[in-house]
C-alpha cells in the first residue's frame, strides 16, 4: 500500500501545514509589532514616518523563524513516531 506523502517526517509538508503557518503568523504579528516599536518608534514619534522595508523585515524574520522551528519540531516528532 502506498503511503501518504503528507505523513511522516517530511520537513516541507510540515512547513506547509496550515497549523504551522497560522502559528507562525500569530507569532510574527506580535513579535513584529514589538520590533517595529523598538526599532522605529522614535522615528515615528518624531514624525519622520515608517520605513516600510524595515517594517516588513520586522514581521518577516519572526515569521520565518517560527515557521522553521514549528516545521522542524513537527517533522522530527512525525519521524520518531514512524521509527518506533
Amino acid at each position: 500500500m502506498a503511503s501518504n506523502p503528507r505523513q511522516g517526517g517530511s520537513f516541507l509538508w510540515s512547513l506547509l501545514d496550515p497549523a504551522i503557518l497560522g502559528g507562525a503568523l500569530k507569532v510574527s504579528l506580535v513579535v513584529g509589532a514589538a520590533l517595529n516599536v523598538i526599532n522605529q518608534g522614535q522615528r515615528v514619534w518624531e514624525g519622520q514616518g515608517l520605513l516600510i522595508g524595515h517594517a516588513l523585515l520586522n514581521f518577516l524574520v519572526p515569521f520565518c523563524v517560527s515557521a522553521y522551528s514549528g516545521a522542524r519540531a513537527h517533522a522530527e516528532r512525525a519521524g520518531s513516531a514512524t521509527n518506533c
